[in-house]
């Protein structure tokens, strides 16, 4: 693998350029954040599941799903505790870099694609990845062509919305209202008034794109927010159901204890230094 040097030098050489990847195991919890890239890095999920913090987004991803991190934004990302994700990623340079990927479905507001194949995605990663072990030039140019093929892949099957897609737009437009409402009481019925759907039509929909109900999708997010709480205040337990939503705090603990194999208190304490 080229060195950090080498990477700094060529950054700016080819219109876009792989700069490095892998592929990580998260299952002893490793987590990013908050913190700032200066790349654009592209990150597919192989297996399990985790939670993308961008901004004030936060989006939970199951495997399939692709999350795209901008350079310059406050981002968090880390697995779920029960089924810890494994991803694989590379990290992308370029003057072109920017044009090309808005020339996919990925925006700021909502940097996440919807499950794709992982016979299909995986072997693009790889073939980016094995080029880039290469020193000499000729791997060089190679890895950064396999890199194009890896976008046009994304520009293919997750374009840019266009007036008539009016499928993962929906969904899209669901994980913000999600995102900006999970505070308050909020149903399935809720969230698919907003977006102008029947709530029969959303379901398929999240299914389709995000492999999960959306209910399942709030439930997770809410309680995913909930362990951050947890982890970074000292409020009681009962508030902090009350501040993600949940009415009931008794109910918030069986929820939470279902989702995470154990109560609210009992995660407090293991986060403890």
């Amino acid at each position: 693998m080229p060195t950090f040097q080498e990477l700094t030098k060529v950054r700016g050489q080819y219109p876009v350029t792989f700069l490095s990847g892998g592929v990580q195991d998260c299952s002893d919890l490793h987590r990013y954040g908050p913190g700032i890239r200066d790349i654009y890095i592209l990150q597919y999920v192989l297996s399990g599941r985790g939670t993308y913090q961008a901004g004030d987004h936060t989006f939970a991803l199951s495997p399939g799903q692709t999350f795209l991190i901008y350079p310059g934004e406050v981002v968090s990302y880390f697995p779920d505790e029960r089924e810890p994700w494994v991803y694989i990623w590379v990290d992308i340079g370029g003057s072109e870099a920017r044009g090309l990927l808005r020339q996919t479905g990925f925006t700021r507001a909502c940097p996440v694609a919807p499950a794709l194949p992982r016979e299909e995605v995986e072997p693009l990663y790889r073939r980016v990845h094995t080029a880039g072990d290469g020193r000499c030039e000729y791997h060089r140019v190679q890895a950064n062509g396999y890199l194009q093929l890896l976008l046009a892949y994304y520009m293919d099957r997750f374009p840019c919305a266009q007036p008539e897609d009016d499928g993962y737009r929906y969904v899209q437009s669901a994980l913000q209202y999600i995102a900006a409402s999970y505070h308050r009481p909020l149903t399935v019925e809720d969230i698919a008034s907003f977006v102008g759907l029947s709530r029969t039509h959303l379901y398929r929909l999240f299914h389709r794109h995000l492999s999960i109900s959306p209910n399942e999708y709030l439930t997770r997010f809410r309680i995913q927010t909930a362990c951050s709480l947890l982890r970074s205040s000292t409020l009681p337990v009962k508030y902090i159901a009350y501040s993600v939503g949940f009415e009931d705090p008794l109910y918030f603990t069986k929820v939470f204890r279902r989702i995470l194999g154990e109560p609210p208190t009992a995660y407090r304490l293991a986060q403890r230094p």
